[in-house]
């Protein structure tokens, strides 16, 4: 999806700062377009099924509403708003309001208040009536106010989805609702309906949709295990706290990895000098494991050790990856021997002996001072000293489909978070069965 080439975008907005006008824009738009939709509309709100012309406008306060046998106040925005919160809200606004937009027939007329965010409107759209009621032409004749709510994700998932399914289903090409919908995903993708994976094609395109899709559901599924809900940090990173000890995190992400969909769990034992020590004082055999073997399957494992280059309260810094290549000479060099020798602080006198140790340990073929960027972020850096630990990042490759499968047949996102659980901790167990030295 090309967000240039919808329809509904503007060039005056972005996907940071959409302008709320441009939303009732499209929504009135779309409905316009799409009269089926329109009057699946009108049912959604009032349950009338009408064969009538029905009429939408944007910004019309020269209403008449005299002659309608009901009039709908209809709040849409972010949030579900309860009828006992809306009914206990008073009236407060301008003295010539102006209604977002109007749906009616010849018997029912809907005035619509948007927003964008969780702000409630009610308050306005009971002040919209009141003067739509003191002003209509026929104050003689009695006429039949309520107001409803209902948050864009619920319009999104009980109208425009499903019709846009069902004539997807018959061949239908419905060029207005996917254009809203897609609006939706690039300015207000936490609208969208999360369905279950076994109903999501895989995807890692970055900026997609479907993509977002599939992480709010493994985002959802994460929470349903015992770790918990997944942390959010900055920059967008979110991980699942584990606390194994010689472990704190562990992140859940997509990948293509030999031309199959997976989803990969990251875990990194011996991050910091005080996890190593649950680590390289046991054997350490495991390293050298190919697969995790849980009730669902034996799921690949791929060890990569890295020796970490860390400063105050352990900020990252650098590391020497040992990849591909390379793989077997970082496992040779992650021994308790080099545990001890290596990991601490270094003060920048003795960093001559640290950079003499690695190249007596490395072959010029393995560019440490490259992988680290030493003379960049350490010997022309204004820093004093350098902490050193030594783990490992392990990645456990479970198949998408398992996944699939696991909400094909238990649509609460129990089985397949009961999947991701074994195997953290069947990958925790590898690494606890280790013997002591």
């Amino acid at each position: 999806m090309n967000p240039h080439l919808n329809i509904f975008n503007n060039y005056r907005e972005d996907s940071q700062h959409p302008v709320e006008n441009n939303l009732t824009r499209a929504f009135i738009i779309m409905l316009r377009h799409e009269p089926n939709l329109l009057r699946d509309f009108l049912y959604l709100v009032n349950n009338e099924q009408s064969w009538d012309e029905i009429t939408v406008s944007i910004q019309d306060k020269n209403i008449d509403i005299s002659g309608f046998e009901k009039v709908i106040g209809l709040a849409l925005t972010s949030r579900d708003i309860p009828q006992t919160v809306i009914d206990e809200i008073s009236s407060s606004g301008s003295e010539t309001p102006i209604p977002d937009f109007l749906v009616y027939n010849q018997k029912t007329l809907i005035v619509g208040e948007v927003k964008k965010h969780s702000e409630n409107p009610i308050a306005q759209l009971k002040n919209q009536l009141n003067y739509l009621v003191e002003n209509r032409s026929n104050k003689a004749e009695p006429v039949t106010v309520e107001f409803q709510a209902f948050s864009w994700t619920a319009i999104l998932s009980k109208l425009v989805i499903p019709y846009i399914n069902f004539n997807h289903h018959n061949k239908i090409r419905t060029i207005w609702a996917s254009e809203f919908k897609d609006y939706v995903a690039t300015h207000y993708s936490d609208w969208l309906p999360v369905p279950t994976l076994d109903k999501i094609d895989f995807t890692i395109e970055e900026d997609s949709v479907t993509r977002q899709l599939i992480e709010k559901r493994l985002s959802s599924i994460q929470s349903l295990t015992k770790f918990g809900p997944p942390q959010y940090w900055v920059g967008g990173r979110s991980t699942m706290p584990i606390n194994f000890g010689w472990a704190t995190e562990a992140q859940v992400l997509l990948a293509r990895h030999k031309n199959e969909d997976y989803i990969q769990i990251y875990i990194w034992p011996a991050d910091t000098k005080s996890q190593g020590y649950q680590i390289f004082y046991k054997d350490m055999s495991w390293i050298n494991q190919a697969v995790v073997n849980t009730k669902f399957g034996a799921f690949e494992l791929v060890v990569n050790p890295y020796i970490k280059f860390s400063h105050v309260m352990g900020k990252w810094i650098g590391a020497i990856n040992f990849y591909h290549d390379f793989n077997a000479l970082g496992k040779a060099f992650h021994t308790r021997s080099n545990f001890e020798r290596f990991c601490h602080s270094w003060d920048r006198e003795d960093w001559p002996e640290l950079k003499g140790m690695l190249d007596q340990e490395f072959s010029k073929e393995f560019e440490w001072r490259d992988d680290v960027e030493w003379d960049a972020k350490f010997e022309h850096s204004k820093r004093n000293f350098v902490f050193i630990s030594m783990g490992f990042e392990c990645c456990i490759f479970i198949p998408f489909k398992l996944f699939q499968e696991s909400e094909k047949k238990d649509s609460s996102g129990k089985l397949a978070a009961d999947l991701l659980e074994v195997t953290i901790e069947n990958f925790r167990t590898l690494i606890n069965s280790s013997k002591n030295k």
